[in-house]
């Protein structure tokens, strides 16, 4: 029986290096995350990164940062929601957000931020969480 270009499913991969710079104790490589962590590890950079800090690459980043400075409450939340979502909307092309979710802690000057989404051509939702705090001097 032949196999026609019909039957053959075309699967997506992501590769990127992993931030930690960790490398293979054989090979000496540096580690690669890959599909799901890839993208986590993406949309984290993305939200954390200022505009201006990516060499060759001025216009990507976030107006996150800002907010931190502000003191935090239910508002500076809500702005903060809001420009997570614009900036994953915006740089990520490989996710539909679902939801953001942000979560203040004002004792610690952080936020807790949950993002759902799901991978363009995948069927399954992935929520990634991580914490924003506020740059020690």
């Amino acid at each position: 029986m032949a196999v026609s270009l019909k039957d053959i499913t075309y699967i997506k991969s992501y590769r990127d290096i992993n931030i930690d710079f960790r490398n293979h104790p054989v090979t000496k490589d540096i580690f690669a995350v890959k599909n799901e962590l890839s993208i986590a590890q993406s949309l984290r950079n993305l939200v954390q990164t200022r505009f201006g800090e990516r060499l060759m690459q001025p216009k990507i980043g976030s107006k996150v940062y800002e907010i931190l400075f502000e003191p935090l409450d239910v508002f500076s939340g809500i702005e903060l929601q809001s420009r997570i979502l614009d900036t994953i909307n915006n740089f990520e092309p490989r996710v539909e957000v679902l939801e953001v979710q942000v979560g203040i802690i004002e004792e610690e000057d952080s936020a807790v931020v949950n993002v759902t989404y799901r991978i363009i051509g995948e069927p399954e939702v992935v929520t990634n969480q991580f914490i924003l705090e506020r740059p020690a001097n």
